[in-house]
């Protein structure tokens, strides 16, 4: 995926993801890492449980619960050569910032901070998503926020010519692909 990203951007991702798991996508949302910096900071920060402790660029994020400002968060969401799970440790890393990010909104009186956050939106974030199709999702999924699943498409890296792969067997890309047909199927997709 980083390299589809890196030579041909959203459109390349786009077909990688579409060949590789065998269903549409027919919308994306690319988001700015630094634009959740300055969400994070509005919304007075974020909290995280911290597996393990390590230390980035001469800051240390002890194991435990941690309340991050923005740029902390950032930063701790970024890590991923120190982490056992590699690549893989660093999006559970960047999925919990994310949570936390999403729960804090939810919780907050956030009315009279929703300026700043739509500005950072449109600042931070490109979308083929219109305000109807935005406000769709909203209205139809809204209830279902508490209760997203996740799952990872299971593989093992490998070198081959000096560059690194996330090697996946035929067997789990079956897999993958056959629950991602079945929730959009329930939805009304593929």
């Amino acid at each position: 995926m980083n390299h589809a990203y890196a030579f041909g951007g959203v459109d390349m991702s786009i077909r990688t993801v579409e060949r590789f798991m065998n269903v549409p996508i027919d919308y994306y949302v690319k988001v700015n890492m630094e634009g959740f910096e300055r969400i994070i900071d509005i919304l007075g920060g974020v909290s995280v449980d911290n597996p393990f402790g390590f230390t980035i660029d001469g800051v240390t994020y002890p194991q435990g619960r941690l309340e991050l400002d923005g740029e902390n968060a950032l930063l701790y969401s970024r890590m991923r050569y120190d982490d056992p799970k590699g690549d893989i440790g660093r999006i559970e890393r960047q999925q919990s910032v994310l949570g936390e990010l999403i729960g804090k909104a939810k919780r907050l009186k956030t009315v009279a901070k929703l300026p700043d956050i739509l500005d950072q939106i449109r600042a931070n974030a490109k979308t083929n998503l219109t305000l109807d199709d935005m406000k769709a999702l909203f209205n139809n999924y809204r209830k279902e926020i508490d209760t997203v699943s996740k799952d990872q498409v299971n593989g093992g890296g490998q070198r081959i010519g000096g560059i690194y792969y996330y090697m996946v067997s035929e067997q789990e890309r079956t897999r993958m692909h056959d629950k991602l047909a079945a929730m959009l199927a329930k939805d009304g997709g593929v």
